[in-house]
């Protein structure tokens, strides 16, 4: 893996993510921040970084190309949100299968 490249998958996933936010969060970057659950419970928001880390992470794992880095970064975390949710409310008795 050369230098180009990995700087292609980077370049590639920073423009998935600026797409994802666009379409997702009305146009904000969203940084790095911490945050608190209606129950208390501290998290970690990784924002756009968490987009772009699962673009390149997709490039990596599936076929080292940059289109595979900007659609990972634009799809891949929503796609770990919803199911997250969902077993968390499976978990919780609160869905259904």
């Amino acid at each position: 893996m050369g230098d180009l490249t990995l700087l292609t998958w980077i370049y590639a996933g920073i423009a998935g993510a600026f797409v994802r936010l666009c379409l997702t969060e009305s146009g904000q970057i969203m940084l790095p921040r911490l945050g608190h659950t209606e129950k208390g419970r501290a998290y970690v928001d990784l924002g756009f970084i968490a987009s772009l880390v699962v673009g390149i992470g997709c490039a990596i794992a599936v076929d080292h190309s940059w289109v595979t880095a900007f659609l990972g970064a634009v799809a891949g975390p929503e796609i770990i949100e919803q199911t997250v949710a969902k077993v968390s409310a499976l978990r919780n008795g609160k869905a259904q299968v």
